[in-house]
């Protein structure tokens, strides 16, 4: 049965601009899909009430399946003991039209409930595997992503140490995303642009482009305040590449379900207090 609090979330949920899932814990029940989620992968939630319907239906290749079932419960059991935020995951799902789209979904676990979303970097994929193939065809797909994209060339001082990095080239979303127009930082680098910018992105950035691990975040853009969840990846030594999503939506709906649960609790408390009222009396 689904409570008032959870039908309010599931209304948030449902209008949401990204293919969103909300799940009750610990059964992973799922209790509302995004109208966006359903135009993406096809599946409603009669086709996946449990998120262990979805591993099956989305990822039919069972030894896929279970590495990244196994990766995730990692994520979760570590999640559940630590407060660690569960990292995010690149997946291939499988759709109801028998197609794939490649995904980096996103797990934000807030008391009894989580909210799950997916990012479409299948464009970005197509893009990357494709490099070898003609520039027309790649500057299509380059143009045309959703996602913001920002390619970088890290600097290294005379010792070797990674001092800053040079933006080569960005795609169009990522002007949109970020008003910040192409011409105006390209062939710069960060710290001409942000003296201010501290070693820390640089040098996490510099691990990026010096080992090809990936890194996952998410960052507050506070110039325009908006929220971006961004991945970042190693095209070539030497270069880091950045995709990001704007996710304030996502943001809000979380700050939206933790604020429903401080009054649920709330309410809860008071009708407590009131009950051990009228029983003294």
């Amino acid at each position: 049965m689904i409570t008032e609090l959870e039908a309010h979330l599931a209304r948030i949920i449902s209008d949401g601009p990204l293919p969103m899932a909300y799940c009750r814990l610990p059964e992973w029940r799922i209790l509302a899909l995004s109208s966006r989620f359903r135009q993406t992968f096809g599946y409603d939630e009669h086709d996946i009430p449990l998120v262990t319907d979805w591993f099956l239906l989305a990822y039919p290749d069972g030894n896929y399946r279970h590495d990244l079932t196994e990766r995730w419960k990692g994520y979760l059991e570590a999640n559940t003991k630590d407060g660690r935020p569960v990292p995010d995951i690149e997946a291939r799902v499988h759709t109801k039209r028998g197609t794939e789209v490649h995904c980096v979904i996103s797990t934000a676990i807030i008391d009894t409930h989580a909210v799950v979303s997916f990012y479409d970097i299948t464009t970005l994929r197509l893009a990357l595997n494709r490099l070898d193939e003609s520039e027309n065809r790649y500057r299509l797909l380059f143009e045309n992503m959703t996602s913001g994209f920002a390619l970088h060339e890290m600097i290294y001082d005379d010792q070797g140490q990674p001092f800053d990095y040079r933006y080569l080239e960005v795609n169009p979303a990522f002007e949109r995303l970020t008003h910040i127009p192409a011409a105006a930082i390209l062939g710069h680098t960060v710290r001409q642009l942000m003296p201010n910018t501290e070693q820390y992105w640089v040098n996490n950035y510099a691990h990026v482009a010096e080992t090809g691990e990936p890194m996952a975040y998410m960052n507050l853009a506070k110039e325009i305040g908006r929220w971006f969840d961004t991945y970042t990846f190693r095209p070539r030594p030497g270069q880091f590449a950045v995709v990001f999503n704007d996710v304030t939506d996502r943001v809000k709906a979380e700050d939206a379900l933790r604020d429903l649960n401080a009054e649920l609790e709330r309410r809860i408390s008071e009708r407590t207090s009131e009950l051990e009222r009228s029983t003294r009396q």
